[in-house]
């Protein structure tokens, strides 16, 4: 092929690199300084990527919060917050961590109620 033959081509790739550039710039918020990232949010970081972490304060904001007493003594962790709860002493916390607490009650509940027969799995039958 001749040079001529490849300009077009080359042309084309170039500007559809050009556009990819530009729309990448648009969504990328570490090239755009006027828009501060929000927790949760994943931005470009040097040569790699990162999530924005949350805060305590953005997890309240975000869910607001609820006033109980836990009936064991637990460490919940949401979105790499973590809260240790102490069995009957009322604590305020964000509704995600009650969510996540109310779960964990119900799942044991379950397992209460439905507890696991080993004697009944197959990897302990005698062969």
């Amino acid at each position: 092929m001749s040079k001529k033959e490849l300009a077009p081509e080359v042309d084309e790739a170039l500007e559809r690199a050009e556009e990819t550039l530009k729309e990448a710039r648009e969504h990328s918020h570490a090239t755009s300084p006027e828009r501060k990232p929000v927790p949760g949010e994943i931005i470009r970081h040097g040569k790699g990527w990162r999530k924005i972490p949350y805060t305590m304060k953005d997890l309240r904001e975000r869910d607001g919060e609820v006033t109980f007493i836990p009936e064991e003594n637990i460490p919940v962790t949401v979105e790499g917050q973590t809260i240790y709860m102490a069995a009957d002493q009322e604590i305020t916390v964000p509704k995600c961590f009650y969510s996540v607490y109310l779960e964990h009650r119900q799942r044991d509940r379950a397992m209460s109620r439905h507890p696991r027969r080993l004697d009944k799995v197959g990897a302990l039958e005698p062969e």
